[in-house]
């Protein structure tokens, strides 16, 4: 399970960059802004992270208590 999570992440940040315009603008500011690409991937994915992490509060899919319970 924890290799999946950074291997989602991983794609769902190359698929924004790739597709998404405000992801692409957003790259290419901070490319302007001296960052390289490993960088703005670093950014993007903790974005997409907490952007996950709130949407599955959001409907409840976690409980109150956060996402650290049992592990399998």
């Amino acid at each position: 399970m924890r290799t999946q999570r950074p291997s989602a992440l991983y794609t769902i940040v190359l698929v924004r960059m790739r597709h998404d315009q405000r992801t692409r603008d957003y790259a290419a500011r901070r490319t302007a802004e001296g960052m390289s690409t490993k960088d703005i991937m670093r950014c993007l994915k903790r974005f997409v992270a907490r952007e996950v992490y709130k949407h599955l509060r959001s409907t409840g899919i976690l409980n109150t208590a956060g996402s650290g319970g049992a592990r399998s």
